[in-house]
């Protein structure tokens, strides 16, 4: 109702976030999805609901466009099953659908309440939750160095390669020089 209502028209044959993810790739903004807690089971039939395919399409759309994107939850949820899908759905980069988006470049939890403080239902949760996705971001940070010291080090060997290439031209240029020098010679002196 409130993308109808701001002009939004996303029928199945037209996408109706490509136009908005266009402007924020063209000023550099990032986007913050919500609900990336949320699965279609959980969703009455009647609503003809699906956040998943939504998520699917948003996180396609802004990849497309190469918008970065944070993923937040919606929900008051604390329990095990919407804080898993949470951290699948931002690490696991095959989740959507067999399609690889890749990992959000965020993860934003929002909507606290004094529920989540309950020390043995879910705060321990929590903790453990945020323990592994503090991991998943570790290994991430890992990753994108490793793949940086491999690009420079690429670039690198490329940039001695063109240097050893350029030395070698300029000294085949220099004897190929040297050698008309003496061909000349030898035919000034078979004239005279």
């Amino acid at each position: 109702a409130a993308e109808l209502t701001a002009g939004l028209f996303n029928p199945g044959n037209r996408n109706g976030y490509l136009t908005f993810c266009q402007v924020l790739a063209r000023h550099g903004v990032s986007l913050v999805l919500t609900g990336g807690e949320m699965r279609d089971c959980e969703q009455p039939s009647y609503a003809l609901a699906s956040p998943e395919a939504l998520l699917l399409q948003l996180r396609a759309t802004a990849a497309s466009q190469q918008v970065p994107v944070a993923l937040s939850n919606l929900s008051i949820r604390f329990d095990g099953e919407a804080l898993g899908e949470l951290e699948r759905k931002a690490f696991d980069s095959s989740c959507y659908r067999g399609i690889d988006l890749g990992h959000v470049d965020g993860l934003v939890f929002n909507s606290m309440s004094d529920a989540m403080f309950e020390p043995q239902i879910n705060w321990l949760g929590f903790k453990d939750w945020a323990g592994r996705v503090q991991e998943h971001n570790a290994a991430l940070a890992a990753e994108r160095q490793l793949r940086s010291r491999k690009a420079s080090a690429v670039m690198a060997a490329r940039a001695a390669a063109a240097a050893n290439k350029q030395q070698q031209q300029y000294q085949e240029g220099a004897a190929g020089m040297v050698v008309n020098e003496q061909q000349e010679r030898q035919s000034a002196t078979a004239l005279v």
